[in-house]
């Protein structure tokens, strides 16, 4: 029995060390599966902050080609979140979440 038992005890360990091994390869990839997401995170909140300077730019660009066009026309009431409701300009209604 001694054999038998010496080779059930090497074979436990090694299950042991496996499973540390194992346990320790997923907390690694968690760990950096939480880093990508984070990351992923922040580079979709740079590309929608560039994506809305490139809108207010763009606004900007067209108020100025306008006025140059039309030198009499007053711009002061353009901007990027009006819109126009019945023949006027007035402030976008953006629903809260």
């Amino acid at each position: 029995m001694g054999e038998v038992e010496a080779t059930l005890n090497a074979k436990a360990e090694a299950f042991d060390r496996l499973k540390t091994e194992k346990d320790e390869a997923l907390a690694a990839k968690d760990k950096e599966l939480a880093s990508q997401a984070e990351r992923s995170k922040e580079m979709q909140k740079e590309l929608t902050n560039d994506a809305a300077n490139a809108f207010a730019d763009g606004f900007a660009e067209a108020l100025a080609q306008a006025a140059c066009a039309n030198p009499r026309i007053d711009t002061s009431c353009c901007d990027p979140l009006n819109h126009i409701v019945d023949g006027k300009v007035v402030p976008l209604e953006i629903p809260e979440d």
